[in-house]
């Protein structure tokens, strides 16, 4: 069962790789009996082809045991390495059973994609801060459940300042941090962000926590939230060095851009973009290789 999928395989297929990957050995007429057997409690198939191959059915339910099919194995498996900074503490340690036994499931063909699959920054990272796991879990969970909570909070070179009835509207990771954001008693209504690292202590507060009308966290991050944009956008042109010409050819800035070579064997590149922190910090990056010499304030 473990080796079944919803695509099928063959009984003789079967009885190869149980040889290979369990070392067990066992003739194709008794799989063959066996499966038989099998469909008439579980909702397994058998195809019409020749030779005829076995699978799950397609409107069969999802199997929750990563022990029991490889491709849940690996899913399982990158989601534990990827999502640690994301997923609540109360849900890794639910979910911890399953990341044990993905760790069974995992045959050596699928170790072989673990082992050559990897995702690497874009740029020197930091390490990640510290956060305590009482904040973590507590924003997590007012956050999830709709509730307020309260806590303190040092902001840098500055005294602890408290903050109560605070409204969490959404968690952002930007980086290596996670940036609580939300609204609080004192702020009008507006909303406001919070670095998890920099909350000293956090409660509790048995009340529902207010939302703003029509708030959502994709539109607070493209209109300007976290700094990042404004809404706008701008035409801009650059003239680039060679080698970032050739990589803005592979991609691109924009789905307009326009890029031409130059007489001294530079390129003119010109785009439209977000009006934006990103797209300037992006532009000091390259330094010279980049000049902005043209639309650098108009508006799309």
């Amino acid at each position: 069962m473990r080796l079944l999928d919803r695509k099928g395989a063959t009984p003789q297929a079967l009885a190869a790789r149980l040889e290979e990957e369990k070392r067990v050995k066992v003739s194709v007429r008794t799989i063959q009996r066996d499966l038989n057997e099998m469909s008439e409690c579980l909702e397994i198939e058998s195809t019409s082809g020749k030779p005829a191959a076995w699978r799950w059915r397609g409107d069969s339910p999802w199997r929750v045991s990563p022990e029991a099919d490889a491709t849940q194995a690996v899913a399982w498996t990158m989601l534990e390495r990827m999502g640690q900074d994301l997923l609540p503490p109360n849900f890794l340690d639910a979910l911890a059973p399953f990341f044990k036994a993905a760790k069974k499931g995992v045959t050596q063909r699928e170790r072989m994609w673990l082992e050559n699959v990897r995702v690497i920054p874009t740029a020197f990272s930091l390490k990640p801060p510290t956060i305590t796991a009482k904040v973590r879990d507590w924003v997590c969970e007012a956050l999830r459940d709709g509730r307020q909570i309260s806590f303190d909070y040092r902001r840098m070179g500055e005294e602890v300042r408290h903050y109560d009835a605070v409204n969490p509207l959404g968690l952002v990771q930007r980086d290596r941090e996670l940036i609580l954001v939300a609204t609080h008693a004192g702020s009008g209504g507006e909303t406001r962000e919070f670095l998890l690292h920099r909350i000293v202590d956090v409660r509790l507060i048995d009340r529902i926590a207010v939302r703003p009308a029509g708030f959502s966290l994709d539109d607070y991050i493209a209109k300007g939230g976290f700094q990042y944009s404004d809404g706008t956008l701008r035409k801009v042109t650059l003239e680039v060095a060679p080698w970032l010409g050739v990589r803005l050819k592979e991609t691109p800035l924009s789905d307009d851009q326009k890029i031409e070579p130059t007489e001294g064997g530079r390129w003119t590149v010109t785009a439209t973009v977000p009006n934006s922190r990103g797209f300037e910090w992006w532009l000091m990056t390259m330094g010279e290789d980049a000049v902005l010499f043209g639309g650098g304030d108009e508006e799309a």
